[in-house]
């Protein structure tokens, strides 16, 4: 099957993250790995965006697994096919977490972890324990997000 856009993006993701620190320590290694990732992109891009939804989103959550590694991606990688694509694939997941911390919310929203705090106290987050908030609920507030940039923009 012959590359896409968003093939191409999802190789560069797991090329930088997978590849490029094993070619430090192994060129040949590395060489081989980025080969067998732009492949594999092609494979998973169509299970993101096939008819299953359950694969859509078990490929969505290994790749956020892999390309991640428990750090959050910002604002503007979300915003692109690849972000909308695994934004998608992922409602209704939290990547198996019902919570996540305030940072770590702060982090998936580009925003203060005191800017989640207000959100929080005004209700639009669910405050589940000591510094943790509901992590269904940050969905809703991405697409707030994105619904005021677009306007910003004049989209």
């Amino acid at each position: 099957m012959p590359a896409t856009p968003l093939s191409d993006h999802l190789a560069d993701v797991l090329v930088s993250t997978v590849a490029a620190p094993l070619a430090e320590i192994d060129q040949e290694a590395g060489h081989e790995a980025r080969r067998r990732l732009r492949a594999r992109a092609r494979t998973l891009a169509r299970e993101l965006t096939g008819e299953d939804r359950s694969v859509a989103q078990s490929t969505a959550e290994r790749i956020m697994t892999v390309a991640w590694r428990g750090r959050h991606a910002s604002w503007n990688w979300w915003e692109t096919e690849l972000g909308q694509v695994i934004a998608r694939a992922l409602e209704g997941s939290t990547y198996g977490r019902a919570e996540v911390t305030r940072s770590e919310a702060a982090s998936m929203l580009g925003i203060s972890v005191s800017r989640i705090d207000q959100l929080t106290r005004a209700g639009r987050l669910e405050k589940l324990g000591t510094g943790v908030v509901r992590a269904s609920i940050l969905r809703l507030v991405v697409d707030e997000r994105r619904q005021m940039y677009r306007k910003a923009k004049g989209l």
